[in-house]
């Protein structure tokens, strides 16, 4: 049963998806996959990250036969840890949003079935994640447009 804490931050986790995509609309699109000078990720490899994280903190810790999304984009050296595929190509953004609008509602109706406090901790270590990366997106696409 869903409580109004957990609405609001499932709430809260669609208006940040939302903003993701606004942002994304933006950046031009030879700058989704190219690595700032330092070698961090591009801006499709945080996206694809943002799906694995989504899988990892909200659907992994109450569903432990998950099958990861082969779009998920994990750290370098995890992929083995956690048994996912091998990345082996780059999607398209097109393609990695919608695979993560595919596994989303799912991932919804198992958090509003789960134990509020549990979803709730679940829902809020997701949402901090996915805004730092926010900001790290809203970073790498400003400095595509200048």
């Amino acid at each position: 049963m869903t409580s109004d804490p957990i609405q609001l931050l499932i709430e809260q986790l669609e208006e940040e998806r939302a903003h993701l995509r606004l942002v994304l609309e933006q950046v031009p699109g030879g700058a989704i996959a190219q690595r700032p000078a330092g070698g961090a990720w591009s801006i499709i490899e945080n996206v694809r990250h943002l799906l694995f994280a989504e899988q990892l903190h909200l659907v992994r810790p109450f569903d432990k036969q998950l099958e990861w999304s082969p779009l998920g984009y994990d750290p370098d050296g995890m992929q083995e840890a956690r048994k996912l595929p091998p990345i082996t190509t780059t999607p398209s953004l097109e393609d990695v949003l919608t695979a993560w609008d595919e596994i989303h509602p799912a991932t919804i109706a198992l958090l509003e079935r789960t134990e509020a406090d549990v979803a709730q901790a679940a829902l809020e270590r997701n949402l901090k994640h996915l805004r730092a990366h926010l900001k790290v997106i809203e970073r790498l696409a400003r400095n595509a447009e200048s």
